[in-house]
């Protein structure tokens, strides 16, 4: 059974901002606890925890919000996650992109390459990964089919 979001899809926007990340790598992006990985190079991104309310509301209709997904860049050779990961910085703030992210309901506040590197399983393997923090902005349209009680219909009084 597939739970049905009835207020906002995360996984709608999550998936749209995927692929545009596909879109401007090349490169297969996928969910950071997937068991199979692709082969390198390749990105890893961790799906959100909520949102934080940029605006404040008695109700959650309406409601700008935002939230951050981390990328990961993963690659053999460090300047090469480095170059990803510049990629996206970059690309994510070029019109084309952007205009796409926004038709999908999507606003980039801000990308920006961690200053850490890390060398991942370094006794195994030497393994680059470049992380790149996304600060995204979205919109919750929910509208209660129930009126919104407000201080006017108890006459003046706030304190419900």
């Amino acid at each position: 059974m597939t739970y049905n979001a009835k207020t906002f899809d995360y996984g709608e926007k999550v998936e749209a901002f995927r692929q545009i990340i596909t879109n401007i790598t090349g490169l297969s992006v996928v969910p950071i606890n997937r068991e199979k990985l692709p082969e390198y190079p390749y990105i890893t991104f961790d799906y959100p925890n909520g949102g934080v309310p940029e605006t404040w509301n008695n109700s959650r209709e309406l409601e700008i919000f935002r939230f951050q997904i981390t990328l990961n860049c993963y690659a053999e050779k460090p300047q090469e996650s480095m170059q990803i990961a510049n990629d996206i910085e970059v690309l994510l703030k070029d019109p084309k992109y952007h205009e796409q992210l926004r038709k999908a309901g999507i606003i980039v506040v801000d990308a920006v390459p961690n200053s850490i590197t890390a060398n991942d399983f370094t006794s195994l393997f030497s393994i680059y990964v470049q992380p790149v923090e996304v600060t995204l902005r979205l919109l919750r349209s929910y509208v209660s089919d129930f009126p919104r009680i407000n201080s006017t219909d108890l006459g003046g009084h706030s304190n419900v």
